[in-house]
């Protein structure tokens, strides 16, 4: 029995560290709502798709693109490991943006106008400050267009 008070209470601490909302006294979603049309899942899942490839290749071709650019291997492992750092430390705020949004689509296009941006700038502009800059927004864009938050679009 006191097993389960620990654990009860461990999990309200929690909650209240976070800031999280507290999952008790909330309805479960009626089983009548209508489903996303296929058109709609389609998209999510082109959506899904070109974000993962995105997010998940820009880092080794910037570098690649880099280092023929005569950078050192200390200033492009800086740049990508601040763009890491970046993305990580936007998550949770992130994440509550999306949550608060009200058109998921627009924020999910701006996100990856934003990316596209920043890969022009470090085509055109391959020096220090623009490439830092370009890869933090890339970051921390990553960090509310992840895996976990693209389901949301469809909604």
């Amino acid at each position: 029995m006191l097993d389960r008070a620990v654990f009860r209470f461990s999990i309200d601490a929690l909650v209240i560290i976070l800031g999280a909302p507290s999952v008790r006294g909330l309805a479960l979603p009626d089983a009548a709502e209508p489903s996303p049309s296929r058109a709609s899942l389609n998209g999510l899942d082109g959506i899904n798709f070109f974000n993962a490839a995105i997010l998940a290749g820009f880092g080794p071709y910037v570098a690649v693109y880099l280092a023929e650019q005569k950078w050192t291997q200390e200033n492009i492992g800086f740049v990508l490991a601040a763009s890491g750092l970046a993305g990580l430390l936007a998550l949770i705020p992130g994440g509550e943006l999306l949550d608060r949004a009200r058109s998921k689509r627009a924020l999910a296009a701006l996100g990856a106008s934003m990316v596209a941006v920043g890969a022009f700038a470090i085509g055109i502009w391959p020096s220090f400050p623009v490439v830092f800059t370009a890869l933090v927004v890339h970051g921390t864009t990553g960090a509310s267009l992840g895996q976990r938050s693209l389901p949301s679009v469809s909604a």
